[in-house]
């Protein structure tokens, strides 16, 4: 009998205890943050599920219908054919880190730095 007096008189201790530190926290305004934080708490709550409605949603929408590309102009063709020129004119010089670039073939037997080192190199004639 006396095991459950001690274990009425501490819950009732606790009980105590959390009613004073809420009411240190009413008159400190900790209760007007609390309000707040419930506030915020709900107003996440309500995003997620529109989050979640705004999904499912996404998930059985049908895609819009895919159009062809448009054909090239004969000026849009006689570009791509000239860039593909002077990629091909491009020559490969590779530093001793590993980094390889591109060069133009003018560039045969001058000196560089390399862009990812820093290293003077020379390109290759």
């Amino acid at each position: 009998m006396g095991a459950l007096w001690v274990l009425l008189l501490i819950v009732v201790s606790i009980v105590v205890f959390f009613a004073l530190l809420r009411l240190i926290g009413l008159l400190l305004g900790i209760g007007a943050v609390e309000n707040q934080l419930r506030v915020l708490n709900q107003s996440l709550n309500d995003l997620r599920g529109e989050l979640r409605r705004a999904s499912s949603q996404c998930r059985t929408a049908t895609p819009p219908e895919t159009r062809s590309p448009a054909p090239l102009t004969d000026d849009a063709k006689a570009a791509v054919a000239a860039m593909s020129q002077a990629a091909d004119a491009l020559d490969v010089a590779t530093c001793d880190c590993g980094f390889a670039f591109k060069i133009l073939p003018s560039m045969r037997g001058r000196q560089g730095k390399c862009p990812k080192c820093g290293v003077l190199i020379t390109v290759p004639a």
